[in-house]
Parts: C-alpha cells; sequence; structure tokens
C-alpha cells in the first residue's frame, strides 16, 4: 500500500499549504510563459475570471460499448521516478504535492456518496522549461465494507511501493497533457501547472467538474487490463479541460462539448486510430442508423462524426496522420472563445476556413451515403481508412419499382438529413426526383451508383429542384435533402418516369447548312430531354441517341450537356447515302420510345463561314458553373466549323480582349489552339457585353472574308454592369452584316436583353436551357457534373 496518511510524520510539513498558495501565482505564469500569446492571454483571463472555483457540472465518457483486451499495464515510473527501493517514509517525504486523504463526491447512481481517498500518487514533467505535476487520490481495496471495496483499486504495486493502476492513470494522462500543448491548445482552463486525478466508481466512466484543473476515472477502466481504452479515457477527459478554456458563455452543449471530445480521441496516435472496438467507431454507427434525422446540436457523442468530417475537410498540409485537423479543432476552439457562442463559433469558423457551413453540411450528409461506393471525390468520402471500411452503410428508406408519386409534408429538423433510395428494376429505365422546399432553401441532392461505384452527383442549394436520371444500368439512385439551419417541410416526390424528346435546333426556321454532298461537314442538334413529369433528364450519353438525317442514320462525333439541353455533334451524310445538293432533309432523334422530328432542318448548299465567338467572363459567370457550360458549348462551337471556315474568340469582363484572332480552321494548329484559347477561360470581374460585342465586329473587320457567311455567338447570362453597354455598340455591331447569335446561362440570366441583341440582325437566334429554378450544380466538387462534355 502507498502513501497511508500518516498525519504524525505530516506535522513537520503542515507549512506546505500555505507556502503552496502564496506561489500559486509565480506558479501560474510559469505555466503561461511557454503557451503561444494567444493561448497566454485567454489562459490568464480565465484564470482571473473563475479562480479555481467548480462548477458542479460533470463532462465524462459513455460506458464503453466493447472493448478489447491487452497486457496488463506496467509497473515502472515514468518522468520524476523515486529511487527505487527507498522506504516508504522517505518515499512520502520526496511528495512535494500530494495532501490525502481527499472526500470525493462520487458519481455511482448514489447521490451524495462521499468517498475518502486516503492514497496519493505523483509525476512531474517539463515542456519548454517548465514543469507541471499530475496527481492521482485513491483508494486500496483494503476496506472491509462493499462501498469502499466498490470504488478501489487492487492492492498491486511496483518495485518502487507505487500502485501499477495509479502509475499508469498518471502517466496516461500527462501523455494527454503533453499531446494538446504540443498541438497548442490551452489546458487547463483555470491556469493551472497540475492535474488532479480522482479515481472511483462513475456511472459514465469518467468527467470533469467544470472549470477546474480537475479529472474523475472510473476505478473499473482504471484497474482494467485495456490499455487502449486508457488512453481513450484520458484524452477525452484532458480534452474538456481543453475545452473550458475557451468556452466563455457556460453554456456546455452536448454536442460540440462531447461529439468535439469523441472525435479528438481518433487523432491521438496510430493504434488509436486503427482501433473500431471501442467508444468512436460504434458511435458513428449509432449516428448513421437514425440520428441524422435529428438536429445534429441536439445530439451527444454522436455528433462526432460530424466533427471528423470537419477536420478531414480542413486538415493542413504540414499536419499528418492520424492527427489531421487537429489545428481546425484548435481555430475553432478560438473562434467559439471569441463568438461566445457555439454554434456561431462554427458558422465562423469555417468560413474563416474558406468555405461555409451550408456547404461543408450538404458534402457531408452526402458523403454518408457516398463513403460505401468508392467515391473518388475528397469531399464525399473520410480520410480515415477505419471510418470508411469499418462504419455500417446509412440506414434509409428504400424501394424498388415504385411509380412516380409525391408525398407531401416530410417534416425535416434543423441540421438533418433525409435519404429516397430507388435500386432500379429491369422495367424501370428513367427515375426522377422532384423536391419543393416549401419556400425555404435547402440542399437537393441525387446521386446514382453503378457497378458498386458512385458515378453521378447533381445538388442544388435552392427552394426547388427536379432531377431525372437513365437508370437502366444503375444499381441505385439516391435523393438527399440536407436541412440547413432552419427546420421545415420538403415535398418530396420520386419514382419510375417515361422520357420525352424536343428540338430545339435545327429547325426549319433556323436550319443548318451542311456543305455539299460530296463533302459534308458537322452540325450540332441542339434537344432537351424530359420526364412525363415535366423534369430534364440527366445522365445519358451520347451512345444513348439515334439521330437520322433525311431517314439515313447518322454519327454522332460527341456531345455535351449544357446547361440543362444536350448538345449532339452530328456528321451529315453524304453522296454516298443519297443526299443532293441544294435540297433540304429532315432530323430526327430518338431514345428508347421516344422520338422527335424537324421537317426542313438541313440544307446541302456550299457555304464557308466566319464565326466570332464572344465570350462573358464576368464574376457572375462563376455562379451555377456557368463558366463551364459557356466553356463546352464554344467548344462544341468550334467542332462544328469546317477546314475552310474561319473562328476566333473574343473574351470580356470588365473589358474585352482577343483571346484568338479569327483564321482558318484547316491551317497549323489553329483549331486546337482555339481550343485552349476557350478552356483556359476563367472568371473574372464586371461585366461589359458592349466592350465585348464591338471587339468582335472589329475581328470581322479586321480579319473577316467578305464571301464568308457571318455570325457572331454571344454566350452570357446577360448580366452588363460595366459600360460600354449594348445600346452603346448597337450600330457598329450591325454594321458588320453578321448575324447574331445568343446563348444565355443560368437561372437568373436576363433574357430580355439576350433576345434583343439576336433579334437586331436578320438571321439571329436565341437559345436558352430552361431549368425552372436553380441549376444542379454541385456544391464545390462534383462527379461527372453538370455541363461536361460525355
Amino acid at each position: 500500500m502507498k502513501h497511508a496518511n500518516n498525519r504524525q510524520n505530516f506535522r513537520p510539513f503542515l507549512f506546505l499549504p500555505v507556502v503552496l498558495a502564496a506561489l500559486l501565482p509565480l506558479i501560474t505564469l510559469a505555466t503561461l510563459s511557454h503557451l503561444p500569446a494567444e493561448a497566454a492571454r485567454a489562459g490568464t483571463g480565465r484564470h482571473n475570471r473563475h479562480g479555481v472555483t467548480l462548477q458542479s457540472r460533470h463532462a465524462g465518457l459513455h460506458p464503453a460499448t466493447g472493448a478489447s483486451t491487452s497486457a496488463p499495464p506496467g509497473g515502472g515510473e515514468a518522468m520524476n521516478a523515486r529511487p527505487e527501493g527507498m522506504p516508504a517514509s522517505q518515499r512520502r517525504l520526496l511528495q512535494t504535492r500530494c495532501s490525502p486523504p481527499v472526500n470525493y463526491d462520487a458519481r455511482d447512481g448514489q447521490d451524495g456518496l462521499n468517498i475518502a481517498l486516503d492514497q496519493c500518487y505523483e509525476q512531474s514533467f517539463t515542456v519548454g522549461g517548465n514543469t507541471y505535476w499530475v496527481l492521482a487520490y485513491y483508494t486500496e481495496n483494503t476496506a472491509q465494507d462493499n462501498i469502499t471495496a466498490t470504488h478501489s483499486l487492487p492492492n498491486v504495486d511496483n518495485t518502487n511501493g507505487d500502485n501499477v493502476y495509479a502509475v499508469q492513470a498518471v502517466t496516461e494522462t500527462i501523455r494527454a497533457w503533453k499531446f494538446y500543448m504540443n498541438k497548442g491548445f490551452i489546458v487547463p482552463s483555470d491556469g493551472s501547472d497540475q492535474i488532479d486525478i480522482y479515481i472511483a466508481e462513475d456511472n459514465r466512466a469518467g468527467g470533469t467538474p467544470g472549470m477546474s484543473h480537475i479529472v474523475d476515472y472510473d476505478d473499473e477502466i482504471v484497474e482494467s487490463n485495456d490499455n487502449i481504452q486508457k488512453t481513450v479515457a484520458a484524452h477525452h477527459e484532458v480534452f474538456h479541460l481543453v475545452q473550458f478554456s475557451y468556452d466563455d458563455s457556460g453554456g456546455w452543449q452536448d454536442w460540440w462539448g462531447e461529439g468535439t471530445a469523441r472525435a479528438m480521441e481518433d487523432r491521438v496516435d496510430s493504434t488509436v486510430d486503427a482501433d473500431a472496438g471501442h467508444w468512436f467507431i460504434p458511435q458513428l454507427n449509432s449516428y448513421l442508423s437514425n440520428k441524422y434525422r435529428q438536429d445534429f446540436t441536439t445530439i451527444s457523442y454522436d455528433s462526432a462524426l460530424w466533427w471528423n468530417y470537419m477536420m478531414d475537410q480542413h486538415t493542413r498540409t504540414s499536419e499528418s496522420e492520424p492527427s489531421l485537423g487537429v489545428e481546425s479543432m484548435r481555430r475553432y476552439l478560438v473562434q467559439m472563445d471569441t463568438d461566445d457562442d457555439a454554434l456561431t463559433g462554427l458558422l465562423n469558423h469555417l468560413v474563416n476556413e474558406g468555405s461555409s457551413f451550408d456547404s461543408d453540411w450538404i458534402d457531408f450528409t452526402l458523403a454518408n451515403y457516398a463513403k460505401d461506393y468508392n467515391p473518388t471525390d475528397a469531399r464525399l468520402k473520410y480520410i480515415d481508412t477505419e471510418v470508411m471500411s469499418n462504419t455500417n452503410p446509412l440506414n434509409i428508406v428504400t424501394s424498388t419499382v415504385r411509380p412516380y408519386a409525391v408525398d407531401n409534408n416530410h417534416s425535416m429538423q434543423a441540421r438533418s438529413a433525409e435519404y429516397w433510395e430507388i435500386r432500379p428494376a429491369s422495367n424501370c429505365d428513367y427515375v426522377s426526383f422532384t423536391f419543393d422546399g416549401n419556400g425555404q432553401a435547402y440542399g437537393f441532392s441525387v446521386m446514382t451508383v453503378e457497378g458498386g461505384n458512385l458515378k453521378d452527383r447533381w445538388t442544388s442549394k435552392s427552394t426547388s429542384f427536379a432531377r431525372t436520371v437513365r437508370s437502366k444500368s444503375l444499381d441505385r439512385v439516391v435523393g438527399v435533402v440536407s436541412a440547413l439551419s432552419n427546420a421545415g417541410t420538403v415535398d418530396i416526390g420520386y419514382g419510375c418516369v417515361s422520357p420525352q424528346i424536343n428540338i430545339k435546333r435545327p429547325t426549319q426556321t433556323a436550319y443548318a447548312i451542311v456543305g455539299l454532298p460530296s463533302n459534308p461537314r458537322q452540325f450540332i442538334v441542339r434537344l432537351e430531354v424530359f420526364s412525363d413529369q415535366a423534369t430534364t433528364i440527366a445522365g445519358l450519353t451520347k451512345d444513348d441517341f439515334v439521330v437520322k438525317v433525311g431517314g439515313i442514320t447518322s454519327t454522332i462525333a460527341s456531345a455535351a450537356y449544357v446547361q440543362d439541353d444536350y448538345w449532339l455533334l452530328v456528321q451529315a451524310p453524304g453522296a454516298s447515302a443519297g443526299m443532293q445538293a441544294g435540297q433540304f432533309y429532315s432530323v430526327t432523334v430518338q431514345l428508347d420510345t421516344a422520338t422527335d422530328t424537324e421537317l426542313n432542318a438541313v440544307l446541302y448548299v456550299d457555304r464557308t463561314q466566319d464565326t466570332i465567338l464572344v465570350l462573358d467572363k464576368s464574376g457572375s459567370m462563376s455562379d451555377f458553373n456557368k463558366i463551364q457550360a459557356a466553356r463546352n458549348a464554344a467548344d462544341l462551337l468550334v467542332s462544328e466549323l469546317s477546314d475552310d471556315d474561319q473562328g476566333g474568340l473574343v473574351r470580356f469582363d470588365t473589358d474585352a480582349a482577343v483571346a484568338f484572332h479569327l483564321a482558318q480552321m484547316g491551317t497549323g494548329s489553329n483549331r486546337q489552339d482555339l481550343r485552349n484559347a476557350i478552356s483556359s477561360t476563367v472568371a473574372g470581374d464586371r461585366t461589359s457585353i458592349g466592350d465585348g460585342m464591338s471587339l468582335g465586329a472589329q475581328e470581322r473587320h479586321d480579319y473577316g472574308k467578305p464571301e464568308n457567311v457571318c455570325g457572331i455567338i454571344l454566350l452570357s447570362d446577360g448580366h452588363e454592369n460595366e459600360p460600354l453597354f449594348w445600346s452603346d455598340v448597337v450600330t457598329d455591331v450591325l454594321n458588320t452584316g453578321c448575324a447574331l447569335h445568343t446563348i444565355a446561362f443560368g437561372p437568373e440570366a436576363n433574357e430580355v436583353l439576350l433576345q434583343q441583341i439576336a433579334a437586331s440582325a436578320p438571321g439571329g437566334s436565341y437559345d436558352y436551357a430552361d431549368v425552372g429554378g436553380g441549376v444542379p450544380v454541385a456544391l464545390q466538387a462534383t462527379l461527372n457534373a453538370e455541363n461536361v462534355s460525355i
């Protein structure tokens, strides 16, 4: 037995508490001197405001849900060990801080049960030239009454006469304390250079009594042979001491208090990180089983999955496994301290990290589904392989064949998610999802799985959204509602639908000129594909379509999905197929059983072109991924040009510049150079449509061929806000004699202006894909994104 309280031996040292009290301010200053300036200021503030007064609340661990065992704890002392073989009375005199007995109110379900902890073991360690202490108070199993025995450690000493279990509890606490200090955290909250451990029965496995330097450990954990459990418990409880250094409001809430502590457990070392049998993984699975339907600010330990995702996404390049994202957690606590509120601190912290809560939350809810299907997008998975491999799939609603139907007024809590999955059968070739937030914005998403792998993902943060996909080859299609900061109701429609087709270009009034039958050119067929529920159908490839010119099946060279339209680059059939010069032919497009035909839509005459692309690269084009859609459309328009045609590119935002002068496509590398100029276009500043159109007209004047048909194609959202304006340059542009074609991008495009421009000269055209709400593009990242070549 070690350090039994012997008041006779201690009489000469009764002055020690007085001396220590006098030295405490100096000790506190020494403690703070090694911390960063930010930490020292915050720590001093805590000490001045709170002193060492303890709050009655305990923050602690839930009982273990399962544990592996390992070798019994070792008995050797670490840090400042006492000489082996020294008599107990002499070792007692070497103590500088232990002062048993301590009366402890045990938390074992019996309120007010007071236990006398009559044993004490201490260790000191040094960091940055400063000395710190950890003291363990406990009692040993020598008493005859059951109450004391319940709260005691086995009487097993090492060769120094120290209780081996108390030694390991102190050693693990020192390890945790050093870990957090080395990561820049402030600990403990009262500025002390000492942590006191109380070991007794605790029905939550451990705790910390408010802003203090005290940690409670359950005696059964301390005396167990499960070393991983001891490491986890120490790092969890010491992190509570860290939290109290930053939580200035006194408004403890489990969603951040217990959730962050549970998440931090997994960042300790590789052994704990690889473990799947203790608290961390089981509580992630608890969230995935049903807690995701709740507001995560009402959840306790299970919210660790969110905090794990946050740290994964905002890890620094200087960090390494297993401590990825720990610095982001520290910065969150600092922001929480600044804002004096945990949720406000989280919102502001994510903005500081270059993101937002809405963006991260939407992707977090999608990652919880996508993680099981080999996602390639880092936003849709977890860095920790144990999380990816050991967590369960989401427990969600699943259907097989379901006729399309709407479920009205589905209730959503704030900061929650809901999932509806369809596993298509052979007689369900198209699956449609429609979402209506009843006037409130949510994250609406649709994802697909093919061959066990995540294939497509579309997301819209909006009040409504619709997406239909071809499901013939898919394993799964899932619709997801990610509720943001407010609760509300959502109308969700989903099920099997049938497709329909509408050819938008070419038409009888806007026909395509494809050259002579001896050398026909390629032309673009623009079409919309929608379901019988009037929702656009995404996820199709060029191989899904059949295009016929004059009844002759034609080759589809390539395709692009531009906003919600399909653009098919079609090779016109030639003389060998019976085509004749000067004749019109019909165009027919088929998709499974759906078909549409435009009569007299293709004309075989020889006519070379001067085509000047005027591409809007203003800042507003970055919204809804419009700039990518415009690049894809421009690239396909270049493919449509024959080698004898001339093509050029003008780009504009606040000002305009020629990116590629009008030149013949068949000369040298001109076609590829023009494509490269298009693909390198990025969104910039304000919008001067007048500058862009004026410079396009100048290109025709300087480099155009009089014998060529001229067309200026404006690709823009139409939001001009910088001179020159269109009204300033109308006359100069019309004097070129060029037909003006406009293509509008985005759900808030200025259609009136773009239609006016197209109608200003003979032969012009206007095109816009009506999306009926937010354009469905991914936030931050996309798999097979909207508006990419297919």
